[in-house]
């Protein structure tokens, strides 16, 4: 199932407009008179594509997006891009407000779908999609079912509502993996203290070494291993109360392993009782002041008493009170609250410990594990499994710790939110349409030029097994570049309402393959020329100087500074002539009235000889 067209009766900038999203059709709905509340609620919809050229563009675009990525080796099962379109216009012009439209398709329940048209295929078929407004033109109806909605978009907004709302609706088809929905999620998880920035950071960070643990060669990033930080980490991070009350002592000297052990041992413990009140703040209150009944103990109640009991006891090393409270706990076969996973977060933490004693610890500090080794596979199997977050990752580069580009930062977060996507939606049907809005901010000029291509050779991996509909928003020249006319939506503001309205854009017959320098000039990309506003307020500033009939010295000089910093050779070269120009005006004007002068000499001259003869 693919989405071919969305017609909006009334969003945010979008009134009674049409959006295209398949170059097989070209779809116009007029809409009848409104009724007698001004709804539209009938109408006629056509296709502007006969079905002869349909079939031959059809055979045409039925392999164009997949493309074969050189590094590939062997040829493994992957996904299908059946389409790709890019959304472009100004700042306010509606891209996002689109974006928004379809995200709600995969949100609504089918009796929320209101006030629009929904035009969709499945196989050779274009369905209707069931709302409230009645369309001619079009036989088959069915309910959006089989198309899997998921948005990435890296910017922080006020979606909250929006997507508080969807949250419960049809999960089944729709998932956010935007950095608006993480930090969403933190905060639910964490409902008992702001978002931290560094608990955001280490989840994302997380997301990023899951993903490369499975794409290590489809990153475009260049780096040869992780570091695994404990020592230099291991401030008390005082988020609650709670742990005010508790022990929390230096580690003494040991045999190198041991202090390795006693380091690691005493990261899990902070851990686990900074994380007391996210998952038992409810109980710790009462239980802390000795007001649970007896006879109301539950599991819960039972851990905590466990788990204090052993802190207090001050001969504990950090190894033997985590192996104690691990093994009261199971021996007393607890159920405590179900999301805390704390048997299993304990077990898999020591794996971890076993596969660090195996890698390469650096100055006295922290581990290395290349990322092509089989030991970072089984790290990060084994990371993705524990529920405590009591270690810093890092990535490095020839040992040393390497910080990220933004723009590699820009390229990790969209894969690995991706892949998370895939990870918690992998049975949900076959077909998905992936939403990227501006995912090319903070790239490089040479990366945004690649853009696409990435996105081309990287989405069939993480999604082996779907066929995948991609919908960007843009402003790059160089993502119009690479597609056909068909597949890009132009949006215009309205001048008069600000309203969003889809442009022909009949200035330019072609998109694909042309010079971002001709899309530039074009007037739909920049009005007023390629040159910076500061640098084009200079340049005015030394024409007008230079249009003076009599420009002071000091002006002048300023022109020619201007003028030397000029990059454009054209300008350049004319307004030199013009400076050239005005001051040989200068040379000839002075020049004339040294003759001038000579001559009045001359002739004072003269009157001196007369006046006194010899």
């Amino acid at each position: 199932m693919q989405l071919l067209y969305l017609w909006i009766e009334d969003y945010k900038n979008i009134k009674q407009q049409g959006f295209n999203f398949s170059p097989l059709y070209d779809f116009h709905f007029e809409p009848d008179k409104p009724d007698e509340n001004g709804k539209i609620v009938s109408g006629t919809l056509t296709d502007n594509i006969k079905d002869k050229d349909r079939k031959k563009k059809a055979a045409f675009y039925e392999d164009f997006f997949n493309v074969k990525n050189e590094k590939d080796k062997e040829e493994t099962q992957k996904g299908k891009i059946t389409n790709v379109t890019a959304i472009v216009g100004e700042n306010g012009a509606g891209k996002s407000s689109v974006l928004d439209g379809v995200k709600k398709l995969g949100a609504m329940s089918p009796k929320d779908l209101k006030d629009c048209i929904v035009i969709v295929n499945d196989g050779n078929k274009v369905y209707k999609i069931l709302t409230n407004i009645e369309v001619s033109g079009i036989v088959n109806n069915k309910l959006l079912d089989g198309l899997h909605i998921i948005n990435y978009s890296y910017s922080l907004d006020d979606f909250y509502k929006f997507e508080e709302d969807i949250r419960d609706k049809r999960p089944f088809a729709y998932t956010d993996t935007s950095i608006n929905n993480l930090f969403h999620n933190i905060n639910i998880f964490d409902k008992h203290r702001k978002v931290s920035l560094q608990h955001y950071i280490d989840v994302q960070n997380h997301f990023w070494f899951w993903y490369i643990s499975e794409f290590a060669n489809q990153t475009h990033i260049n780096f040869n291993g992780i570091a695994i930080l404990f020592k230099g980490n291991n401030s008390i991070d005082f988020r609650y109360e709670i742990t005010k009350s508790l022990p929390i002592r230096e580690v003494v000297s040991y045999s190198q392993e041991e202090e390795i052990e006693e380091h690691f041992y005493r990261r899990l413990y902070i851990e686990i009782i900074t994380s007391l009140e996210i998952f038992f703040g409810d109980l710790l209150e009462p239980w802390q002041k000795n007001i649970v009944e007896k006879n109301k103990l539950s599991d819960n109640i039972l851990f905590l008493q466990i788990l204090f009991n052993e802190i207090t006891k001050s001969d504990n090393t950090y190894k033997k009170l985590i192996r104690s409270i691990y093994q009261k706990y199971k021996v007393q076969n607890l159920r405590v609250k179900q999301d805390f996973h704390f048997l299993e977060s304990i077990s898999q933490s020591e794996k971890l410990l076993d596969i660090l004693k195996k890698a390469n610890f650096k100055d006295n500090r922290y581990f290395i594990i290349n990322i092509q080794s089989e030991l970072f596979n089984r790290f990060v199997d084994i990371d993705s499994k524990i529920l405590f977050r009591f270690h810093s990752l890092q990535f490095t580069y020839k040992n040393n710790i390497c910080y990220f580009s933004y723009g590699e930062k820009t390229l990790l977060n969209l894969f690995s939110g991706l892949w998370q996507a895939r990870k918690a939606n992998s049975s949900r049907g076959t077909n998905i349409c992936i939403l990227i809005d501006e995912g090319e901010l903070g790239l490089h000029p040479q990366w945004q030029k690649q853009y696409l291509k990435i996105l081309l050779e990287t989405l069939p991996k993480i999604f082996p097994d779907k066929e995948i509909q991609l919908i960007l928003t843009s402003h790059s020249p160089f993502l119009v570049s690479d597609l056909p006319k068909e597949n890009v939506i132009f949006l215009e503001k309205e001048k008069d309402t600000g309203l969003c309205k889809v442009s022909k854009l009949e200035s330019m017959k072609h998109t694909f393959g042309a010079n971002i320098h001709t899309l530039l000039t074009d007037s739909f990309f920049m009005k007023g020329g390629l040159v910076g506003e500061f640098a084009q307020s200079k340049i005015d500033e030394a024409i007008d100087i230079l249009n003076e009939s009599e420009p002071k010295p000091k002006e002048l000089d300023k022109c020619e500074m201007i003028i030397s910093m000029i990059g454009e050779p054209i300008v350049k070269t004319m307004l030199q002539k013009l400076l050239d120009s005005k001051r040989l005006r200068k040379v000839d004007k002075h020049s004339t009235e040294i003759e001038e002068l000579k001559a009045r000499i001359h002739s004072l001259e003269s009157i001196l000889k007369n006046d006194n003869p010899v």
